[in-house]
């Protein structure tokens, strides 16, 4: 639990580096009410300039850290 943000950023870097962004996996039927770019099942070749983690902890902590490739 205690990892998780950074294991987050790692991903985050890797997906940056490699300009794929990650897929959603097992996503069978998403919600046609809930209009969002869904990345299902497979990784998505995108160039990705900026990127932004989100991480909540315990007792209402939250973390955002930007990241942008120079």
């Amino acid at each position: 639990l205690g990892a998780c943000g950074a294991l987050d950023v790692i991903t985050t870097l890797l997906a940056m580096e490699h300009d794929l962004i990650p897929p959603t996996i097992n996503l069978k039927m998403p919600d046609p009410q809930c209009d969002l770019d869904y990345v299902p099942n497979e990784a998505r070749a995108k160039v990705i300039k900026n990127a932004m983690v989100i991480n909540r902890g315990r007792g209402g902590i939250n973390c955002v850290l930007v990241l942008q490739k120079p």
